[in-house]
């Protein structure tokens, strides 16, 4: 097989093991983990988390995963569809903001981009 750039990301991510990165990028991964988990919870009342929570409920599965919010527990790809799809929610996260602080479409709050050293694409 050829090596091509997500071949080579791939084997890259699965020799790293979490206890070698840096103090700052194990900070960075636990808050973007935790933002998307907060997301998936705030949009699982969204049209695109309800959506995807009925699609991945019918489609079934093994008991593996849960989708949050729900208690139902589905196939781990079917609560990542679901999940992943409420994360994302609706585009009117844009114009809402929490506790006064604006909030970007993934609904992560500005102030987290302030002193980042990669910045969120400009669709964000």
């Amino acid at each position: 097989m050829p090596e091509t750039l997500t071949l080579a990301v791939a084997r890259h991510a699965a020799s790293t093991s979490y206890a070698k990165l840096p103090p700052e990028v194990q900070e960075r991964a636990k808050q973007v983990v935790l933002d998307e988990v907060a997301c998936a919870y705030f949009g699982r009342g969204s049209l695109a988390g309800d959506l995807g929570a009925r699609y991945a409920a019918q489609a079934g599965g093994p008991g593996e995963a849960r989708i949050y919010a729900t208690g139902q527990r589905v196939s781990a790809p079917n609560a990542a569809l679901a999940n992943g799809g409420a994360g994302h929610g609706e585009r009117w996260m844009a114009r809402t903001s929490l506790a006064g602080i604006p909030a970007r479409p993934s609904c992560t709050p500005r102030w987290r981009w302030r002193n980042a050293s990669v910045q969120p694409a400009r669709n964000c």
